[in-house]
């Protein structure tokens, strides 16, 4: 190494004090007891230095790794190189390949486990190529996985319908008792003493109250019809009330009793 001055230290021989090194603008390479080390002066004017080993782990599952706190602090830096200070640091750089090594491990291992508990789904999964990412669609809910190239999973759950931010419907899907509602049509009619009569029909429970608001703000309703609609699907004591029905979106088929 003509750019930097340090001599090959033999295994069991003190050198306390004699020798002493600089970096230039090069990458110069240390071999010692089988490992390459670098030498590398993060503050630039330092005439001490920290050591990297050269065969250190690099790895996509390393993005989140982080040392324990007995190895956040590397051994003190070098200014004059002796074998202790070496075997010093070596200790230090190989205890911290080994935990990337492990935790690499880890992160396959349990991704491994996650791909088996997924193929006893294996009717109803649906996964690409990879098997980095997929759904199952069960009971109305959908899941879906992606593995990331830091090893992380991301799981997540989606409802393709409009569910009621409730109690009761936290109870049912904690207790596993919650069934996809069925298509429905909303029918809202206006009645008096002689007649009644079809106002509207509706797609949806959403539209049917943007609706009712509306009959609000026209002064044909208040807050106590809305209330009335909402838990007896009637208004009661107005010259003209109104009332709900609430139909499958096919009446044929529930008449047959047909899902």
């Amino acid at each position: 190494m003509t750019e930097y001055q340090f001599e090959e230290i033999p295994d069991g021989k003190d050198v306390e004090g004699e020798m002493q090194y600089k970096l230039t603008n090069h990458y110069p390479v240390i071999e010692y007891k089988g490992w390459h080390l670098r030498p590398y002066n993060k503050h630039g004017s330092s005439p001490t230095y920290s050591l990297t080993l050269c065969e250190q782990i690099q790895h996509n599952f390393l993005r989140y790794f982080s040392l324990p706190l007995r190895l956040k602090t590397p051994p003190p830096r070098i200014g004059k190189a002796t074998i202790h200070k070496m075997d010093t640091w070596l200790e230090y750089l190989l205890e911290v390949e080994k935990l990337k090594k492990e935790y690499i491990e880890n992160k396959q291992e349990k991704i491994k486990n996650f791909r088996n508990t997924l193929r006893t789904f294996a009717g109803g999964l649906k996964w690409d190529l990879t098997k980095d990412s997929g759904e199952i669609e069960r009971g109305g809910i959908i899941y879906t996985y992606k593995i990331d190239n830091c090893g992380s999973i991301e799981q997540k759950l989606k409802f393709p319908f409009r569910i009621d931010n409730n109690i009761q419907t936290f109870m049912d899907i904690s207790e596993n008792l919650y069934k996809k509602k069925k298509p429905e049509v909303f029918l809202l009619y206006s009645c008096d003493t002689q007649s009644q009569n079809l106002t509207g029909i509706f797609s949806s429970k959403e539209k049917l109250e943007r609706y009712i608001n509306e009959l609000k703000v026209a002064g044909m309703l208040n807050d106590n019809n809305l209330h009335q609609l909402q838990t007896i699907r009637q208004t009661q004591g107005l010259k003209v009330n109104y009332m709900i029905e609430i139909l499958p979106l096919n009446p044929l088929l529930a008449v047959n009793g047909e899902d």
